[in-house]
């Protein structure tokens, strides 16, 4: 929380007519009575002054001190809540396109517990706005400016306005204010949500500070500051703009697809909706040697939606034969396009290849060399223009780079550190640019949870342009698994699944390092076996193919390193010795 010292907020219970009971923020909850019907509490905070000021006076009517506000709220209501909720999925959908708050980041949404739906959006995408006794009036422009032509409650924006507080119950409905995950206002229907609403409901939403500027919103609260009579707002999207070249059109077919994606739109029709689109373009947008310009914005805005598929298992879920044919048809056109191999031809011939939803599983002891095995796998990738995510929760940035520039350059790390400042290190620094390119980017964000793995998986695409092909993590037990079980074993075993959901529903490969346990390859030097990997037997079971490496000569002339192909969903195995040179961590053939 910033501003710690606006910390004081107004309460009431059982209605907000039981108003005037100033509370610290971290004690709020601690005086709601059992029942939780029908309690509210101010949006703003207020310093010491405001609770002196309801102290002396009795009532914290007539303050008009300074506040401040966490967040933005819009308040849609009415009675034909249906029509509400389709006028919250439009304005949702402006701040997404017409303002670019990407992926919604930032903004958190809420039933109201009777006819109505609550979005707050977070100050940090306006840049963050300071404690002022005129920051209620500039709110209350801005909602008004963003808000257009949707109806939502304009009262709020008194600076001492209660609002009821989240997970407590409304006392005519019975439903329960809750939080929702904006796919869910996305996906569900009033009465869906209805049946959430009859108990309480847990979201885990970023901080409020947790969130970057968004430039429209930026600039819209400066104008709303300066007091301009007509605030440059963001020109409201065009589903099929006509576009020249250098105008955004990469932008906005991925915006189209986007749209097209929330309104329910198989992938298929998407594409041809998008190259009649295309064909009005002067110019149209072209091919690239990576496929289709259209085929990629289809792939990325469809392939990073979370499912919203129904959990009743409707017909479309039965195959029958002649289905499950045209499904191997569309399985091997995904091979030949997106086909992923690990840069060796002895292995990649015998895996045959991997399709975007597996997963590979790569196990070995501390020392072997798995994070270099999976680095010389990424510099392959870069060469056959893949987009690969390398989460690297062990080694530093610093260091994620040198070993690239090592296998790049067959140069030492020494030599590479030693003349970094000299023309050699410009060289080098050119080299690794031009061969990895966009197609390699890494996060060095330790301790990654599973939710912050797909954030860091918008992000790199955002990045790229590009949907990400590859997800490698090095390592499966730097993982934040806490939420996941109660016991470790749970833990890794919950994880293990995810992932592989994870690579089905982001289709994508998953390149997943893993310790082996004790027993197994004490020294590193010993062969493994199918049940080496560490924790749990899901890791293998999760896994499509089970690689495991070890260096039979690690305390002699450590020149080694051994491939095993333990498990492989085509059924084939494998064993293999490569050179491994630990100078430049090249492993070749």
């Amino acid at each position: 929380m910033i501003h710690h010292d606006y910390a004081w907020m107004d309460t009431a219970s059982h209605g907000p007519e039981h108003r005037n009971k100033v509370l610290q923020v971290g004690q709020i909850s601690g005086p709601l009575p059992e029942d939780r019907v029908d309690c509210y509490a101010t949006w703003h905070r207020f310093p010491d002054a405001y609770r002196l000021h309801a102290e002396q006076r009795g009532s914290t009517g007539g303050y008009q001190g300074p506040s401040y506000a966490d967040f933005l709220p819009f308040d849609f209501d009415g009675e034909d809540l249906v029509k509400v909720l389709e006028d919250v999925r439009g304005f949702l959908k402006e701040l997404e396109l017409s303002y670019e708050i990407d992926g919604l980041r930032g903004v958190r949404c809420y039933f109201s517990g009777k006819k109505g739906f609550h979005v707050c959006l977070s100050a940090g995408l306006f840049g963050g706005w300071s404690p002022s006794a005129k920051l209620p009036g500039y709110l209350r422009g801005l909602a008004a400016t963003m808000a257009g032509d949707h109806k939502i409650d304009t009262a709020i924006y008194d600076q001492n306005r209660l609002l009821r507080l989240t997970n407590t119950q409304h006392g005519d409905s019975q439903l329960w204010k809750i939080p929702l995950e904006t796919a869910t206002v996305i996906a569900k229907s009033v009465d869906q949500i209805r049946k959430l609403a009859k108990q309480p409901q847990e979201v885990e939403f970023p901080d409020w500070d947790d969130v970057v500027p968004v430039p429209p919103c930026v600039s819209l609260f400066a104008s709303v500051q300066k007091g301009l009579q007509e605030a440059p707002v963001p020109q409201r999207h065009v589903l099929f703009p006509a576009l020249k070249e250098g105008e955004g059109r990469d932008e906005a077919a991925f915006r189209i697809a986007r749209v097209l994606r929330d309104g329910g739109l198989q992938s298929e029709l998407a594409l041809e909706v998008l190259k009649l689109w295309n064909a009005s373009q002067d110019p149209p947008l072209t091919t690239t040697d990576g496929g289709s310009v259209l085929e990629k914005k289809i792939r990325n805005a469809y392939g990073s939606a979370v499912s919203q598929k129904s959990e009743r298992i409707i017909p479309d879920d039965i195959r029958t034969p002649a289905e499950l044919c045209r499904d191997y048809s569309a399985y091997i056109e995904k091979l030949k396009t997106r086909k992923v191999t690990l840069g060796w031809v002895v292995v990649d011939t015998t895996m045959r290849g991997i399709a975007p939803g597996e997963v590979v599983t790569i196990i070995a002891k501390s020392g072997v060399g798995k994070t270099a095995f999976l680095q010389n796998i990424i510099v392959h990738l870069a060469r056959q223009k893949i987009v690969c995510l390398f989460c690297s929760m062990e080694q530093p940035l610093a260091q994620c780079f040198e070993r690239f520039a090592q296998i790049l350059t067959s140069q030492p790390g020494t030599i590479i550190e030693q003349k970094w400042e000299e023309q050699f290190g410009r060289d080098t620094a050119q080299f690794v640019e031009t061969e990895l390119r966009h197609y390699t980017l890494t996060c060095g964000r330790p301790g990654l949870s599973l939710k912050q793995l797909e954030e860091a998986l918008d992000a790199a695409e955002t990045k790229a342009g590009e949907p990400v092909g590859v997800l490698a993590i090095d390592y499966m037990g730097l993982l934040d698994t806490h939420d996941l079980d109660r016991s470790l074993y749970g833990q890794v075993s919950r994880a293990a699944r995810e992932l592989k959901n994870l690579a089905k529903r982001r289709d994508l490969v998953i390149l997943l390092l893993c310790q082996v346990n004790r027993a197994a390859g004490d020294d590193g030097d010993t062969p493994l076996n199918l049940h080496s990997a560490r924790e749990s037997g899901a890791i293998e079971e999760s896994a499509d193919f089970l690689l495991g490496l070890y260096r039979p000569d690690i305390k002699t002339t450590n020149e080694r390193i051994c491939l095993q192909l333990l498990k492989s969903r085509k059924g084939a195995f494998g064993h293999w010795d490569f050179h491994f040179d630990t100078g430049n961590l090249r492993i070749t053939a």
